[in-house]
């Protein structure tokens, strides 16, 4: 971990305002940026005349938008799902897998995925893979950032970002 040489106790200083994190940029996303983000999203899935009848948040990172979003749209049907790039002996794996479901209750229901960024798509991918075995009416994918890399294209976003960025959420917290 980086250090701050006159103040120790300041770790990731550097980092935290921009500095290059494995040749990438950290592009920093206050809270008031992810509220606008996650209305700019929620207006296009409104304009594109999707009504959903539950939310499912992506963990971790799409847990605070998803609460985010079922206030806005006032649904409070509000599910969970884990998708990990790891197995349950922590070791890495080529490909996601859906890690944890959270009781959900979405057969014959249309249902809004909520995460924070398509970054590859491979964790979208495996989700909507699983979510075709659920018997759900409609399903669709709202991201705060969609990246111009991403393999998995989400039906809504509130911006679109660049390939190179790394972006740190407030609940990116280490």
């Amino acid at each position: 971990m980086k250090t701050n040489a006159k103040h120790p106790a300041r770790k990731n200083e550097a980092r935290e305002s921009g500095e290059p994190r494995g040749g990438r940029r950290i592009q920093r996303v206050s809270f008031a940026e992810v509220v606008k983000l996650s209305r700019a999203a929620v207006k296009k899935m409104k304009a594109g005349m999707f009504t959903p009848d539950v939310l499912v948040g992506v963990g971790r990172g799409g847990w605070t938008p998803s609460v985010i979003v079922s206030n806005l749209l006032r649904n409070p049907r509000l599910y969970s799902v884990k998708c990990e790039y790891y197995d349950s002996r922590d070791n890495a794996t080529a490909e996601p897998r859906i890690s944890q479901t959270a009781g959900l209750q979405v057969k014959g229901k249309r249902v809004l995925i909520i995460d924070e960024v398509a970054d590859s798509g491979g964790s979208l991918r495996a989700i909507a893979k699983h979510f075709k075995t659920l018997r759900v009416k409609e399903f669709k994918f709202l991201v705060l950032h969609w990246k111009n890399c991403a393999a998995f294209a989400p039906d809504y976003w509130g911006a679109r970002a660049d390939a190179g960025a790394w972006l740190r959420y407030p609940w990116d917290v280490e």
